[in-house]
């Protein structure tokens, strides 16, 4: 257990139902006593030294002298006068400040870190409970093995130390579903209110807005990042194909402040359903189209018909300085480099006319996940020339987008698609095999 003043009281350890009465205890905390005329600079000098703890102020009023404020001081760093430093006891000195003053400071559960609750009442020292993300009203947990006999407790703590506007608290399964890529998930705790809500969810990313049905979609607000980055990848104007587009996190920021055509496809139902609502939500349908089919399907059909009017577009305007970029995310890291092959010969030369076919290949932003970490970027860039039976030459970035379990780290590579790869030629040259 620790030393520390501030820690739960020992009593706590091993409990299995949160009651939140085990946690009151009293500690005699040292304050000083400051005319108001003085406070501004004093705090300054002490306030390393203050007692922080959750939901207390450590500067109060004081009943006897309404001039004055008291500084609680933190017990575990400030025993005696003594243990202030010497230029800050100068300072209190010459204001008349010369000893300490010592008041009962009761503490409640709600005082304590939700750190410092856990270490207290789980059976583990120095046991973390980490892993935990916010979707709107919900927080997700991923507890390990060892934490699962402990979830109920866990789940309640995490409610209890959370601000009003979380009402449940799930702990994600290991088991995902295999196409659609969401997880089952088990409420731990939850609020009354929690039930009228179920599990749809409203949040905000980057100043979007998304709501969906977080039990039946993938959404992960740790990809927030990345989210943005590939948004300021593409500039206005250009295109965007969305492969695997879940509810919308690069397809609708793109579509609402770029003014750039965007297609965006998902596979699975509640997706697409889910989609729908948040281009009404954002109000950027103008310029963005939704599909639900297989991301092959997609490419080979949607993707490439529209990829073919944009040529013909630009060859009647002539305006080949308005070239815009196509770009294409493939954010299915299981198994997305399996639909690359999607690409192959995709469009006839006879289609871009005399259009500078080096300014129209897609780039690609392809998502995968890797497990050998001191070769990532050479083995990635094996998979995807693998996959495409030829030699990459543009790569854009490979970026290392977070970790996703011990020595397992997910990887966003960007390139350009290679000419012989995309375009079907009438006299097709041979690909630059690899060595």
């Amino acid at each position: 257990m620790s030393d520390s003043l501030l820690f739960p009281p020992d009593s706590v350890k091993g409990m299995t139902k949160l009651d939140k009465s085990k946690f009151e205890k009293v500690i005699r905390a040292p304050f000083v006593s400051v005319q108001n005329s003085h406070l501004e600079d004093i705090s300054t000098l002490l306030k390393p030294y203050f007692l922080l703890l959750d939901n207390f102020k450590c500067v109060v009023e004081e009943s006897d002298r309404p001039q004055s404020k008291a500084i609680i001081l933190n017990p575990d760093l400030i025993k005696k006068f003594d243990d202030i430093p010497e230029n800050v006891r100068n300072a209190l000195q010459q204001i008349n400040v010369t000893d300490l003053n010592y008041k009962q400071i009761s503490l409640k559960f709600e005082n304590y870190k939700r750190g410092d609750i856990f270490k207290a009442v789980l059976p583990f020292d120095g046991t973390r409970v980490t892993g935990h993300s916010i979707i709107g009203h919900i927080i997700q947990l991923n507890l390990r093995e060892h934490l699962l006999p402990f979830k109920h407790l866990i789940g309640e703590i995490f409610l209890a130390t959370s601000k009003s506007d979380i009402k449940r608290i799930v702990n994600k399964s290991q088991i995902i579903d295999s196409e659609f890529r969401f997880f089952e998930m088990e409420t731990l705790a939850e609020r009354p209110e929690a039930k009228d809500l179920g599990t749809i969810v409203e949040l905000s990313e980057h100043e979007n807005k998304f709501k969906f049905d977080f039990a039946k979609v993938y959404w992960n607000p740790r990809l927030s990042t990345e989210h943005k980055r590939i948004v300021s990848k593409i500039k206005r104007f250009d295109v965007l194909y969305d492969m695997f587009a879940g509810v919308g996190p690069f397809a609708i920021p793109v579509a609402k402040k770029k003014s750039c055509q965007v297609l965006a496809n998902d596979l699975n139902p509640e997706c697409y359903r889910w989609l729908l609502e948040n281009i009404k939500l954002n109000k950027c349908g103008d310029n963005i189209k939704a599909y639900n089919m297989d991301g092959r399907d997609f490419v080979q059909s949607v993707v490439k018909n529209h990829f073919i009017e944009q040529c013909k577009t630009l060859l009647a305007k002539q305006e080949y300085s308005q070239i815009p970029t196509f770009h294409v995310t493939m954010n299915l890291p299981a198994i997305a480099i399996e639909f690359l092959d999607a690409f192959e010969e995709l469009v006839d030369e006879d289609e871009v006319g005399d259009l500078p076919k080096n300014l129209l290949l897609p780039k690609i932003h392809l998502y995968c996940f890797l497990q050998d970490l001191e070769n990532a970027e050479a083995i990635v860039v094996k998979m995807i020339e693998d996959a495409l039976k030829c030699k990459l030459n543009e790569i854009e970035e490979i970026k290392e987008v977070r970790s996703v379990a011990p020595n397992k780290l997910m990887f966003r590579t960007s390139f350009s698609l290679p000419e012989n790869v995309f375009f079907a030629a009438r006299n097709v040259n041979k690909r630059q095999k690899i060595v």
